[in-house]
């Protein structure tokens, strides 16, 4: 009777487990169904559906710049096309990474907008100097990327001129440009607070000093002579003081040199 009774116990054991394994894969299969129908379902319904087709190309810019109204080009520049591309596919955080990946664009947000809009809104770099000579084809923006000049906010008049890199290589396109660094400092300072001066071209070849042409309220030019590091809205409060200085004595020397410690020596 003890066999009979442990046989069955065992028999009874295998089939609750065979129930448990049968159960286990009806569930998985049914899991798997499921998957394969909202997959299916969610294809036809976001990615096939026509509905959905990119028609609109929102782009918006915030301030002047290059970029505003080359509709086509940002497209073909960031692989997306209209009335063709599925609006569900085009994904955000790529088109965004494509767009900042231009050098003049210094801030990007993508959007979509249901049912068949992209809505994009960029900033763009704003150029402050050329490299080398007036005509350079790479111009330098205020935080020193270096940006292609023919996809860049054409300023009016001529850019001031940065030279003097001598051996030193400059970065293509979206890239830094350390040596320049000071000179640009020296540049946004004068653009803030001091308007009536306007520097034409600094020499940055040494590295203790700067050699500038600048007009002062566009009449003579004058050079200036600067330390390479230091307070430059002290340099140029005290650069300015001392042309006012001449113009009213109608002296004719022009050259200003500041790197004798805040002394301004006129020659």
């Amino acid at each position: 009777m003890e066999k009979r009774a442990k046989k069955n116990n065992v028999q009874s054991g295998k089939k609750a487990v065979n129930s448990f394994i049968w159960l286990l894969v009806a569930i998985l299969l049914c899991l798997v169904l499921a998957g394969l129908g909202i997959y299916f379902a969610g294809n036809w319904f976001f990615f096939q559906n026509r509905h959905f087709t990119f028609r609109v190309f929102d782009l918006r810019e915030e301030g002047p710049g290059y970029w505003g109204n080359k509709h086509a080009l940002l497209m073909k520049r960031i692989g997306i096309t209209a009335n063709k591309d599925n609006l569900w596919k085009i994904d955000p955080a790529k088109v965004r990474s494509r767009v900042l990946a231009i050098p003049s664009i210094s801030s990007c947000e993508v959007r979509r907008i249901l049912p068949d809009t992209l809505k994009i809104t960029i900033s763009e770099r704003i150029p402050r100097a050329a490299i080398e000579n007036p005509s350079s084809p790479r111009v330098l923006a205020a935080d020193g990327t270096v940006l292609n000049r023919y996809e860049s906010l054409a300023m009016p008049g001529a850019l001031p001129v940065i030279t003097g890199f001598g051996f030193s290589k400059i970065p293509a396109p979206g890239g830094k440009c350390p040596a320049a660094d000071n000179a640009l400092k020296l540049l946004n300072e004068c653009l803030r607070n001091y308007p009536d001066i306007s520097i034409i071209y600094i020499n940055i070849a040494r590295k203790d000093r700067m050699e500038c042409f600048l007009r002062y309220r566009n009449r003579r030019t004058y050079r200036a002579i600067l330390p390479a590091e230091g307070r430059f809205d002290y340099l140029l409060s005290a650069l300015q003081s001392t042309i006012i200085d001449v113009l009213k004595n109608n002296d004719p020397r022009t050259t200003f040199d500041l790197s004798y410690r805040g002394q301004v020596v006129i020659r």
